[in-house]
């Protein structure tokens, strides 16, 4: 048996996959190893090869967001030997996991829209260009952490409308103190500005929400745009934070290329969209409930 796992700061795919066919699939809270602990990363580790049962894997294959650095990868490496006798071990960002994805053995450009945003040119083997999107704080555009950034930067400062606000001070700890420790103090900062984002694209009938959202995608449109000039359209690999197509929220922004579902392997391909109202487990910030999330009908 082999498990594979897809990462973003919010969410971790996890399948088991046996003689080419997926056995097994369970989501667990995010890594990003540039943002978060390795003990947070640690023990996401070890819950999901807890879940694996007594087989020892044969191989562990992890994409996670953050850089991976060859300290990092020898010390996962290290930590997940000691959980499980590993045979074959692969650690590598999930931007490369997009690529795998998307291109399989072909050359292209990727991006990945999700909590973060990156993007790069694949040649087929390995990411040969590369555009730093310096993470959360420095960067980020048009992921769900930026949109999250944006509305809390509107909020704190007393310009988000009804019924927008209210339903976030319904969802979430709106004090400035917990505000504050979410995006300073916890474990995943990026995930908890994440997690805001389904409901500010809940809203997207009214005019707040509506410039919100279409105001962050193009930045990172336009990142893109400037940073690879290659004649190939681009592959998008995205972690949904929201059930429409990119045409159908972002109308001013022109939809390219190819779009596939998140996915860790060509032998488990997912298929399923992540639902708007999927209840995320997330550490230090409460989840979305389903009850208070507006209904938009078909979304």
């Amino acid at each position: 048996m082999k498990i594979i796992v897809e990462s973003g700061a919010t969410k971790s795919d996890w399948r088991l996959v046996e003689d080419g066919k997926q056995v097994g699939r369970y989501v667990l809270p995010g890594m990003n190893v540039s943002s978060m602990s390795l003990d947070a990363v640690k023990g996401t580790i070890r819950e999901g090869i807890s879940r694996c049962g007594t087989e020892a894997p044969e191989g562990f294959y992890l994409y996670t967001a953050g850089v991976v650095t060859p300290a990092i990868r020898n010390e996962i490496k290290e930590y997940a030997g000691s959980l499980a006798a590993i045979s074959d071990f692969d650690f590598q960002n999930d931007m490369l996991a997009a690529a795998r994805a998307v291109c399989g053995h072909s050359s292209g450009i990727v991006a990945i829209i999700g909590t973060g945003s990156n993007s790069c040119f694949y040649d087929g083997e390995s990411i040969s260009q590369k555009v730093y999107a310096g993470g959360f704080i420095l960067g980020d555009e048009g992921a769900g952490s930026a949109l999250g950034k944006m509305f809390l930067a509107d909020y704190l400062k007393g310009e988000v409308p009804e019924p927008l606000k209210s339903d976030f001070e319904s969802c979430f700890d709106s004090s400035y103190q917990a505000i504050v420790a979410n995006v300073y103090k916890s474990d995943s900062p990026a995930g908890y500005l994440g997690s805001i984002a389904p409901l500010v694209v809940s809203h997207y009938s009214e005019p707040y929400a509506r410039e919100l959202v279409d105001r962050n995608f193009p930045e990172f449109h336009q990142t893109f745009t400037q940073e690879i000039r290659l004649p190939q359209p681009p592959g998008r690999s995205g972690r949904r934070f929201c059930r429409s197509e990119p045409r159908d929220i972002l109308p001013s922004v022109r939809r390219r290329g190819n779009h596939r579902e998140p996915l860790c392997d060509g032998a488990c391909r997912g298929t399923d969209r992540i639902p708007l109202r999927q209840d995320i487990v997330l550490p230090e910030h409460r989840v979305l409930p389903k009850p208070r999330l507006p209904s938009r009908g078909t979304a």
